[in-house]
Protein backbone atom coordinates (compact mmCIF):
# COMPACT_ATOMS: atom_id res chain seq x y z
CA UNK A 1 0.00 0.00 0.00
CA UNK A 2 2.86 2.34 0.89
CA UNK A 3 4.63 1.59 -2.42
CA UNK A 4 1.43 2.39 -4.32
CA UNK A 5 1.13 5.71 -2.50
CA UNK A 6 4.74 6.59 -3.35
CA UNK A 7 4.19 5.76 -7.03
CA UNK A 8 1.05 7.86 -7.06
CA UNK A 9 2.91 10.79 -5.47
CA UNK A 10 5.77 10.54 -7.96
CA UNK A 11 3.27 10.38 -10.83
CA UNK A 12 1.42 13.45 -9.53
CA UNK A 13 4.64 15.44 -9.17
CA UNK A 14 5.76 14.45 -12.68
CA UNK A 15 2.40 15.47 -14.14
CA UNK A 16 2.48 18.79 -12.32
CA UNK A 17 6.00 19.48 -13.59
CA UNK A 18 5.01 18.58 -17.15
CA UNK A 19 1.96 20.87 -17.03
CA UNK A 20 4.09 23.71 -15.66
CA UNK A 21 6.72 23.36 -18.38
CA UNK A 22 4.05 23.11 -21.08
CA UNK A 23 2.37 26.31 -19.83
CA UNK A 24 5.74 28.04 -19.77
CA UNK A 25 6.46 26.97 -23.35
CA UNK A 26 3.04 28.17 -24.54
CA UNK A 27 3.48 31.51 -22.76
CA UNK A 28 6.83 32.28 -24.37
CA UNK A 29 6.62 30.25 -27.57
CA UNK A 30 5.00 33.08 -29.54
CA UNK A 31 7.24 35.82 -28.18
CA UNK A 32 10.47 36.65 -29.98
CA UNK A 33 13.55 36.60 -27.78
CA UNK A 34 16.25 39.07 -28.75
CA UNK A 35 19.88 39.07 -27.78
CA UNK A 36 19.78 42.82 -27.11
CA UNK A 37 17.41 45.75 -27.60
CA UNK A 38 18.55 49.19 -28.74
CA UNK A 39 16.32 52.26 -28.54
CA UNK A 40 16.80 55.11 -31.02
CA UNK A 41 16.25 58.40 -29.16
CA UNK A 42 17.08 61.05 -31.76
CA UNK A 43 17.01 61.76 -35.50
CA UNK A 44 20.76 62.30 -35.82
CA UNK A 45 22.71 60.81 -38.72
CA UNK A 46 25.14 59.16 -36.29
CA UNK A 47 26.36 59.22 -32.70
CA UNK A 48 24.90 58.27 -29.36
CA UNK A 49 21.38 56.78 -29.47
CA UNK A 50 21.13 57.20 -33.26
CA UNK A 51 19.75 54.63 -35.71
CA UNK A 52 23.20 54.23 -37.24
CA UNK A 53 24.76 53.47 -33.87
CA UNK A 54 22.04 50.89 -33.14
CA UNK A 55 22.51 49.14 -36.51
CA UNK A 56 26.29 49.07 -36.13
CA UNK A 57 25.93 47.54 -32.65
CA UNK A 58 23.50 44.93 -34.00
CA UNK A 59 25.90 44.14 -36.86
CA UNK A 60 28.61 43.35 -34.31
CA UNK A 61 26.40 40.78 -32.59
CA UNK A 62 26.06 37.25 -33.97
CA UNK A 63 22.48 36.97 -32.70
CA UNK A 64 19.27 38.78 -33.67
CA UNK A 65 18.83 42.15 -31.95
CA UNK A 66 15.84 44.46 -31.76
CA UNK A 67 15.88 48.17 -32.61
CA UNK A 68 12.97 50.30 -31.42
CA UNK A 69 12.30 54.03 -31.51
CA UNK A 70 11.51 56.64 -28.90
CA UNK A 71 11.42 59.40 -31.51
CA UNK A 72 9.44 60.52 -34.54
CA UNK A 73 10.28 62.80 -37.46
CA UNK A 74 12.92 62.43 -40.19
CA UNK A 75 16.32 60.77 -39.83
CA UNK A 76 18.48 62.41 -42.50
CA UNK A 77 21.49 60.36 -43.62
CA UNK A 78 24.81 61.42 -45.08
CA UNK A 79 25.71 57.84 -46.09
CA UNK A 80 23.81 54.56 -46.45
CA UNK A 81 22.88 52.34 -43.51
CA UNK A 82 24.49 48.92 -43.97
CA UNK A 83 22.91 45.82 -42.45
CA UNK A 84 25.16 42.77 -42.30
CA UNK A 85 23.63 40.74 -39.47
CA UNK A 86 20.22 39.62 -38.26
CA UNK A 87 18.05 42.28 -36.63
CA UNK A 88 14.55 43.65 -36.24
CA UNK A 89 13.91 47.34 -36.87
CA UNK A 90 10.49 48.16 -35.45
CA UNK A 91 9.40 51.70 -36.28
CA UNK A 92 6.52 53.68 -34.76
CA UNK A 93 4.66 53.85 -38.09
CA UNK A 94 5.46 54.93 -41.63
CA UNK A 95 3.48 58.14 -41.12
CA UNK A 96 5.49 59.00 -37.99
CA UNK A 97 9.10 58.21 -38.92
CA UNK A 98 11.06 58.53 -42.17
CA UNK A 99 14.65 57.58 -42.92
CA UNK A 100 15.86 59.84 -45.72
CA UNK A 101 18.82 59.54 -48.04
CA UNK A 102 18.57 63.32 -48.48
CA UNK A 103 18.86 62.83 -52.28
CA UNK A 104 22.56 62.07 -51.79
CA UNK A 105 22.84 58.40 -50.76
CA UNK A 106 21.02 55.07 -50.73
CA UNK A 107 19.02 54.46 -47.52
CA UNK A 108 19.53 50.72 -46.77
CA UNK A 109 22.14 48.25 -48.03
CA UNK A 110 21.17 44.78 -46.76
CA UNK A 111 23.54 41.86 -47.24
CA UNK A 112 23.21 38.98 -44.78
CA UNK A 113 22.03 35.37 -44.60
CA UNK A 114 20.28 36.02 -41.27
CA UNK A 115 16.72 37.28 -40.80
CA UNK A 116 16.07 41.01 -41.07
CA UNK A 117 12.65 42.45 -40.22
CA UNK A 118 11.88 46.09 -40.97
CA UNK A 119 8.47 47.56 -40.17
CA UNK A 120 6.70 50.83 -39.52
CA UNK A 121 9.01 53.33 -41.24
CA UNK A 122 9.20 55.35 -44.45
CA UNK A 123 12.26 54.95 -46.67
CA UNK A 124 12.53 58.11 -48.72
CA UNK A 125 14.74 60.29 -50.92
CA UNK A 126 17.43 57.68 -51.41
CA UNK A 127 19.79 58.11 -54.36
CA UNK A 128 21.94 55.20 -55.50
CA UNK A 129 23.59 57.28 -58.22
CA UNK A 130 25.24 54.94 -60.72
CA UNK A 131 24.35 51.89 -58.62
CA UNK A 132 21.15 49.87 -58.09
CA UNK A 133 18.46 50.31 -55.44
CA UNK A 134 17.91 53.91 -54.40
CA UNK A 135 15.80 53.11 -51.33
CA UNK A 136 16.92 49.53 -50.61
CA UNK A 137 19.58 47.28 -52.09
CA UNK A 138 18.81 43.77 -50.83
CA UNK A 139 20.59 40.44 -50.96
CA UNK A 140 18.86 39.01 -47.87
CA UNK A 141 16.62 36.01 -48.55
CA UNK A 142 15.12 36.36 -45.06
CA UNK A 143 14.19 40.03 -45.31
CA UNK A 144 10.65 40.86 -44.19
CA UNK A 145 9.39 44.36 -45.00
CA UNK A 146 6.05 45.21 -43.39
CA UNK A 147 3.92 48.37 -43.14
CA UNK A 148 6.56 50.53 -44.80
CA UNK A 149 6.45 53.34 -47.36
CA UNK A 150 9.17 53.45 -50.03
CA UNK A 151 8.94 56.76 -51.91
CA UNK A 152 10.90 59.36 -53.88
CA UNK A 153 13.96 57.14 -54.29
CA UNK A 154 16.05 57.13 -57.47
CA UNK A 155 18.67 55.06 -59.25
CA UNK A 156 20.61 55.70 -62.43
CA UNK A 157 20.54 51.94 -62.97
CA UNK A 158 17.89 49.46 -61.74
CA UNK A 159 15.34 49.51 -58.93
CA UNK A 160 14.57 53.04 -57.88
CA UNK A 161 12.61 52.03 -54.79
CA UNK A 162 14.06 48.57 -54.15
CA UNK A 163 16.53 46.22 -55.82
CA UNK A 164 16.57 42.49 -54.93
CA UNK A 165 19.37 40.21 -56.05
CA UNK A 166 19.41 36.41 -55.60
CA UNK A 167 16.81 36.50 -52.81
CA UNK A 168 13.10 36.02 -52.11
CA UNK A 169 12.08 38.59 -49.47
CA UNK A 170 8.60 38.88 -47.98
CA UNK A 171 6.91 42.26 -48.47
CA UNK A 172 3.54 42.98 -46.88
CA UNK A 173 1.30 46.06 -46.58
CA UNK A 174 3.86 48.38 -48.15
CA UNK A 175 3.51 51.38 -50.44
CA UNK A 176 5.96 51.94 -53.30
CA UNK A 177 5.31 55.31 -54.92
CA UNK A 178 7.08 58.03 -56.94
CA UNK A 179 10.33 56.08 -57.28
CA UNK A 180 12.36 56.16 -60.48
CA UNK A 181 15.13 54.29 -62.28
CA UNK A 182 16.90 55.19 -65.51
CA UNK A 183 16.76 51.56 -66.61
CA UNK A 184 14.18 49.03 -65.36
CA UNK A 185 12.18 48.75 -62.14
CA UNK A 186 11.04 52.17 -61.05
CA UNK A 187 9.35 50.80 -57.94
CA UNK A 188 11.22 47.49 -57.68
CA UNK A 189 13.66 45.43 -59.72
CA UNK A 190 14.23 41.69 -59.12
CA UNK A 191 17.34 39.98 -60.40
CA UNK A 192 17.06 36.19 -60.00
CA UNK A 193 14.60 36.97 -57.20
CA UNK A 194 10.95 36.14 -56.52
CA UNK A 195 9.67 38.24 -53.63
CA UNK A 196 6.43 37.28 -51.89
CA UNK A 197 4.39 40.50 -52.17
CA UNK A 198 1.04 40.80 -50.37
CA UNK A 199 -1.36 43.75 -50.14
CA UNK A 200 1.14 46.31 -51.49
CA UNK A 201 0.52 49.40 -53.58
CA UNK A 202 2.71 50.44 -56.51
CA UNK A 203 1.87 53.90 -57.94
CA UNK A 204 3.56 56.60 -60.04
CA UNK A 205 6.88 54.77 -60.30
CA UNK A 206 8.88 55.54 -63.44
CA UNK A 207 11.54 53.64 -65.37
Amino acid sequence: MKNCSKRTLRYSVSCALFVFLLALFISFGGTAVYSATYTVKNTNNSGLNSLREAIEAANDNDEVDEITFNVTGIITLSSQLQISSGMTIQGPGAEDLAVSGNDTCRVFYINTTESVDISGISIVSGDAGGNDGGGIWNNCDKLTLTDCTVSYNVSDMYGGGMYNEDCDPTITNCNFSVNSADNDGGGMYNLRSSPDITNCNFAENIA
